[in-house]
């Protein structure tokens, strides 16, 4: 059994909710003979219990019967009003008719007075006689009657939140209406000066908020220069152009028309003989006896009809140049083979064709990839967010929002609801300023919050690394009901209230639009962009000097090896130079 007041029935139902034991375990009896005025709709969704007494029921005969005769006795009041209105509009025209009965009795009688000074040659004064005005009708005078707000002091009921309703920052103590500041007390200000009314503001906890979360910007990477093929795809350009090579080189040693004379075979077998014929005639006086005795053993033997002779032929696609051909042919360079088979040009044309649609590509990405600053984020809607369970998200506990989505009926939504209620720790936040810290200090954007569009304007021009994401997930409205209002947002006066509130005071207006988005200017690419092009140029120089020093020195061994010499350094007897001196192993 709770005995309350009315007016302290939800905040302590409130508080049992936070401590968990308004469920379907616990009943309540409330003795508060008005509770049918108290909301308690959030708690619908609990299952628990609550019982209350009144003293009316108003679905009684009689009660509706009362209820039936008020209304007609306010229709009533409403006729006559409206029939007094018709009446004082018929009392005006009354009037207007006799204002305007008096003014042609005043121009006759002015008239009149003309005519008797033009007939008479005398200088005497006539008595004049003072016009008989009409008698006005005696209207009703009635008391005027100010409006409810002129004769009583107004209470406003609002909460603290950033930028409707803050707290003042002063020096001195202050006391009422001077304690806040925020867009909702300067509206109040311009409304209170046109009605003439005064006020006061009380504040109250609570507050309905929804946030999205924001991406953050990444840095270019050194080899971005990468990016615009995925891994998979330069795995498959490595793996064709290694058998695409095999395959050359094949095809090349089984065509018969890849293999040629070389240029310099015909000189080299022309000097060959020359240098056989002078060893020949040398020696022709030496072995004169031996030619002789040969020369009788040949005659003995038969011979042969002819002599046959071999010439050599080179094939230009080895395995070094066959990589070398399919590489220049990849980097867009030529080589100095080219193929003369038919199979060969096949290939080779086939291989010219993919690497002119892969660099084409390659080219057109890498542009969109460099010159285009890109911020992609994992969630576009609150759809995204109900179908993954990475990113956590969350509401503030109790506000609107998370009312929205307990009493939602839409299957995304309940969702949503039932994922934020099962998570441990618990992703609820009792302020907006500490889901907008949370999403702040959030590891990889792994939490996203959820408020009210105009909070979130409010905060993305403060904090530049946050964003709204997606549309509304509903639409709601809050006004004043006064007719000043209209005349306010008529003359600009909420604009700049707005603007002042949201774009100027407390550190508004940081985070300036890109002025440069939608230029056909591209943005300048930075070391960042193409850092690891000059790193791969710095490697490749690095590898190939120490190539060429391997292959120094291994050319050196296989000479020294074939021609039994032993290079070392001596000084020479004076001492002034360094010299190489063989020395015969």
């Amino acid at each position: 059994m709770m005995v309350v007041d009315r007016l302290k029935v939800y905040s302590l139902l409130k508080m049992a909710q936070q401590v968990g034991i308004v469920n379907s375990y616990y009943s309540y009896f409330l003795t508060s003979l008005d509770l049918e005025w108290v909301d308690l709709s959030e708690f619908s969704h609990s299952d628990v219990n609550l019982t209350g007494v009144r003293l009316v029921n108003p679905y009684s005969h009689l009660v509706q019967h009362v209820n039936t005769r008020l209304q007609q006795q306010q229709q009533q009041q409403q006729q006559e009003i409206r029939r007094q209105t018709n009446q004082q509009q018929q009392q005006q025209e009354i009037r207007k008719q006799t204002n305007q009965q008096q003014q042609q009795e005043i121009r006759k009688q002015t008239n009149q007075q003309q005519e008797i000074r033009k007939q008479t040659n005398q200088q005497q004064q006539l008595p004049q006689q003072q016009p008989q005005l009409p008698q006005q009708p005696q209207l009703p005078q009635q008391q005027p009657q100010l409006p409810p707000l002129l004769t009583q002091e107004a209470l406003v009921y609002d909460a603290v939140q950033t930028p409707y309703m803050m707290l003042r920052q002063s020096s001195r103590h202050l006391q009422g209406n001077e304690r806040y500041e925020g867009f909702c007390t300067d509206l109040l200000k311009e409304i209170s000066t046109t009605l003439g009314f005064t006020y006061t503001i009380n504040i109250v906890d609570g507050g309905i908020t929804i946030l999205y979360r924001k991406p953050l910007k990444k840095r270019p990477s050194l080899f971005s220069f990468l990016w615009p093929l995925s891994l998979e795809v330069w795995l498959y350009v490595a793996t064709a152009y290694l058998g695409v090579s095999l395959m050359l080189f094949i095809i090349a040693r089984l065509s018969p028309y890849e293999w040629v004379v070389p240029e310099d075979t015909p000189k080299k077998e022309k000097k060959e003989e020359e240098e056989k014929k002078k060893r020949e005639e040398e020696e022709k006086k030496k072995k004169k006896k031996k030619e002789e005795k040969e020369e009788k053993e040949v005659k003995s033997k038969p011979t042969p009809s002819f002599v046959s002779s071999v010439t050599p032929l080179e094939n230009q696609y080895s395995l070094t140049n066959s990589l070398w051909f399919t590489l220049g042919s990849l980097l867009q360079q030529g080589t100095e083979q080219q193929p003369r088979a038919v199979s060969t040009r096949m290939v080779a044309a086939l291989w010219w064709f993919f690497t002119l649609i892969m660099v084409s590509s390659y080219t057109a990405n890498l542009a969109a990839f460099l010159t285009v600053e890109r911020m992609e984020s994992p969630i576009e809607s609150a759809h995204d967010l109900a179908k993954q369970t990475k990113i956590k998200y969350g509401s503030m506990f109790g506000g609107s929002t998370w009312n929205f989505f307990a009493s939602s009926q839409l299957p995304t939504y309940q969702r949503m609801y039932h994922f934020m209620e099962s998570q441990t720790p618990p992703v609820y936040t009792h302020s907006n300023e500490e889901g907008v810290r949370k999403v702040r200090s959030s590891e990889d954007g792994l939490y996203a919050y959820m408020m009210e569009s105009s909070s979130i304007e409010y905060i993305t021009e403060r904090y530049c690394d946050l964003m709204q994401v997606g549309g509304l997930l509903d639409t709601k409205g809050y006004g004043i009901a006064l007719p000043p209002v209209l005349s306010l947002q008529e003359n600009g006066k909420l604009l700049e209230l707005r603007t002042m509130w949201w774009k100027r005071k407390h550190g508004g207006g940081q985070c300036k639009v890109d002025e440069v988005k939608g230029s056909s200017k591209a943005n300048e690419l930075d070391l960042d962009n193409v850092g690891g092009v000059f790193v791969v140029l710095l490697a490749g120089m690095a590898l190939a000097s120490i190539v060429a020093m391997c292959e120094f020195l291994w050319k050196s061994r296989k000479l020294a090896i074939h021609d039994h010499v032993n290079l070392s350094v001596e000084r020479d007897e004076g001492g002034t130079e360094d010299s190489l001196v063989p020395h015969l192993t």
